[in-house]
């Protein structure tokens, strides 16, 4: 699975819950793709892109940049 598209396909699906104000930031590093279940890190991603947008949208009166940054860089660690 390619992460990347994963994180991007969240913000499509979230895109009409995401007040005009947020801004979202990518920074994508270069990742290898994961074996993974696609379905089960796609609802993590949901979950927790879900809950920053909930919590910005939430003090928006009071937050003069709101913004979501989301960061992806290769782990120094290899598995074995």
């Amino acid at each position: 699975m390619d992460l990347h598209d994963g994180i991007n396909s969240t913000f499509i699906l979230l895109n009409s819950t995401i007040p005009g104000k947020i801004r979202i930031i990518r920074e994508f590093g270069e990742l290898p793709l994961v074996e993974c279940l696609a379905g089960k890190i796609n609802q993590v991603f949901m979950n927790i892109l879900n809950n920053a947008v909930q919590a910005l949208s939430d003090h928006l009166d009071t937050i003069a940049d709101p913004k979501i940054t989301v960061r992806t860089k290769p782990s120094p660690i290899t598995w074995l």
